[in-house]
């Protein structure tokens, strides 16, 4: 069978902590180890994606917002999606499997990642994966009067199972009727709360 999680492999993760998260395969141990007698790697993944930085930001709130969180996991090969994609960044001398062993070494080398996936993303080489992830929008029921709306968890919004079946008929609609409805949801948010500005 051919071998296609090298390293340098971007990939998700799909369980655990992580789950949903890119991260980038530095080892793989396709074998086992006596430890872990089955397939898996060494990657180094994004904890937290960097926030949107606009034009009119200032350089401190642009460095806060550029800041990246990372982690080094082991990982079984049936907890990993692999991507088309490959990330050409050199964490091999930082991350190795030796520095999981201790907490201050895996603390050093998480610093290091960090550090490295930073200056990737100043550089705005490899935006895709400093993004995160994006799941269908999921409906929810606002209690105050009976219509859909995004799930922004304000006052009053919860997820009520009785009424499963008109939330699935609600995204069963086209689009351009759910783009229309959102619209509508929206200004009515946004009148509500200039009232209570008031």
């Amino acid at each position: 069978m051919v071998k296609f999680l090298k390293p340098n492999k971007a990939v998700i993760l799909l369980q655990g902590r992580y789950a949903g998260r890119k991260a980038v395969i530095i080892k793989s141990f396709d074998d086992g180890t006596r430890e872990r007698p089955y397939g898996h790697c060494l990657v180094a993944g994004i904890k937290k994606y960097p926030n949107k930085v606009i034009r009119k930001d200032n350089t401190k709130k642009t460095a806060k917002k550029s800041r990246v969180k990372a982690f080094i996991k082991l990982v079984n090969y049936q907890h990993l999606m692999p991507t088309r994609y490959t990330l050409d960044v050199d964490l091999k001398d930082i991350v190795t499997a030796d520095s999981l062993q201790s907490k201050d070494k895996k603390v050093t080398s998480s610093k290091e990642t960090k550090k490295r996936f930073e200056e990737r993303f100043k550089t705005g080489k490899n935006r895709w994966f400093f993004t995160k992830l994006r799941f269908p929008d999921v409906y929810y029921l606002w209690i105050g009067r009976i219509s859909f709306c995004d799930c922004k968890l304000n006052n009053g919004m919860v997820f009520l199972s009785v009424f499963e079946a008109k939330i699935l008929d609600w995204i069963s609609r086209d689009e351009e009727g759910q783009e229309k409805e959102r619209m509508r949801v929206k200004n009515e948010e946004q009148s509500l709360m200039r009232k209570d500005k008031m």
